[in-house]
């Protein structure tokens, strides 16, 4: 006669989390402890009982695998991709069969594959908006939400910023609090029945806005056939450094869309453009915008300028008559650089 009493059932019956590229279609691993006592005798086997996918146990009427009492897992194949499965354990000694461990319900699935990385929609100085795709796979089960993770590079730890299981529609998410000028690495992974995925693949984005537009131009100098102007850098840069300014020229009773572009300027530090070769009787009109790595800010405020150097005398003014309070003097104008004078300072 054997002596003891019945065993306890089989602990924390779960799913072996598989990946999508290791997925089986119709194949669901399960796994379990080791009962925590066996009443004193030794397991002969476990009794694994699977419903039919809707709930009901009535077809169970033998369990579906009797794996040896040093197993601790099970492969059971013949199942249905998508489909959730109830799934029961029992612990077998030669005293009898344990009451059976809480049913499990597992869906037959992989975890979904990695979502591609997301794309930064829109950035501020200090909030960057990120937005990425669901991952396609006829191995996973229905994708439930998304975990977004950032790292702002000056630590090694990845951040949760966002968590969406149960809201798998959303597919967009603004991180905010974030530091102007910092650069951030973005990372997405989702979620079904089986489990987290792996991560995608990263998205570095700089926290930044556009450029402030630069100081209106102002003339340094003219001809009658060429503009020097000049112009001062954008107040902000909006967290990334300016590289490069563009200069657009029109004559001033032109149309807003003769507006065109004439130079770019490189050298950042130049902050003036001289415009030769202008051949026109009409005043001619400059803007300036500069360009950041986030992109092209908002336009200078235009200036308007006369196409015309200074006027010149060139014989100085000679006495005509003179009293003991007066004096009469005259001169001539040579050239009045290419514009009507509009009055004299005599010295």
């Amino acid at each position: 006669m054997i002596i003891g009493t019945l065993p306890a059932p089989p602990r924390l019956v779960r799913r072996v989390i598989i990946d999508a590229s290791a997925y089986v279609d119709g194949e669901l691993t399960v796994e379990w402890d080791y009962p925590s006592e066996t009443g004193g005798v030794d397991l002969t086997s476990y009794e694994v009982w699977v419903d039919d996918g809707l709930g009901s146990w009535a077809g169970s009427v033998a369990p579906l695998a009797n794996p040896g009492p040093e197993d601790l897992s099970l492969a059971i194949n013949g199942l249905t991709t998508g489909t959730t499965y109830g799934i029961k354990m029992n612990a077998v000694t030669p005293i009898g069969r344990s009451i059976d461990a809480d049913v499990v319900y597992i869906v037959c699935a992989a975890k979904a594959p990695a979502p591609a990385a997301p794309t930064a929609e829109a950035s501020a100085s200090d909030a960057i908006t990120l937005a990425w795709n669901e991952p396609v796979s006829a191995t996973q089960a229905t994708v439930v939400g998304y975990n977004l993770y950032y790292n702002d590079l000056s630590v090694g730890d990845w951040m949760l910023a966002y968590t969406g299981v149960g809201y798998p529609t959303r597919q967009v998410y603004v991180v905010g609090n974030l530091t102007q000028g910092q650069t951030y690495r973005f990372k997405v992974s989702a979620v079904n029945a089986a489990g987290e995925s792996e991560n995608s693949t990263e998205t570095v984005v700089i926290a930044s806005d556009y450029p402030d537009a630069p100081g209106q131009p102002r003339r340094e100098s003219s001809t009658d056939s060429s503009v020097s102007i000049s112009w001062t850098p954008p107040e902000e840069n909006g967290g990334e450094s300016v590289f490069q300014y563009e200069v657009y020229y029109k004559e001033a009773d032109q149309a807003e869309a003769a507006w065109a572009l004439i130079t770019t300027i490189t050298d950042i530090n130049a902050l003036a453009y001289t415009n030769t070769g202008l051949s026109t009787d009409v005043d001619v009109q400059y803007k300036v915008r500069a360009e950041s790595g986030k992109g092209y800010g908002a336009f200078s405020i235009r200036n308007t300028f006369v196409l015309a150097g200074y006027p010149s005398v060139t014989n100085p003014p000679a006495r005509v008559s003179s009293t003991r309070t007066s004096v009469t003097t005259e001169w001539l104008i040579s050239d009045d650089g290419g514009t009507p004078i509009t009055g004299y300072r005599l010295y």
